[in-house]
């Protein structure tokens, strides 16, 4: 190999290695980004699953209180319907003298 041909060579492996230093470093700005996403992604994650549950345990306390005014009101017909078959029962009572 002659000396020019030694220098052509060498000065594009130098280029081609200016080249791909760059390139490299472009891939690990990416990858600190990336980084940085999976971390955020993370930390959303978490904070969906405590949100979740908060979401759960609201639903639950509804629950609750709606059933509430269903109890009492199911309690309230319980109490009429026995007064007034307690009623019809005193008046048949009544009626046969006893």
């Amino acid at each position: 190999m002659e000396n020019d041909e030694m220098v052509k060579t060498l000065t594009e492996v130098d280029e081609r290695s200016k080249s791909n230093t760059h390139r490299l470093d472009v891939v690990e700005k990416r990858q600190g980004e990336l980084d940085r996403l999976v971390s955020t992604v993370a930390v959303i994650a978490t904070k969906q699953q405590t949100i979740e549950d908060d979401v759960k345990e609201i639903k639950a306390d509804v629950k609750v209180l709606s059933e509430k005014p269903v109890k009492r009101w199911d309690g309230a017909v319980d109490k009429i319907i026995m007064t007034v078959l307690g009623a019809i029962i005193i008046y048949i009572l009544a009626q046969i003298g006893l």
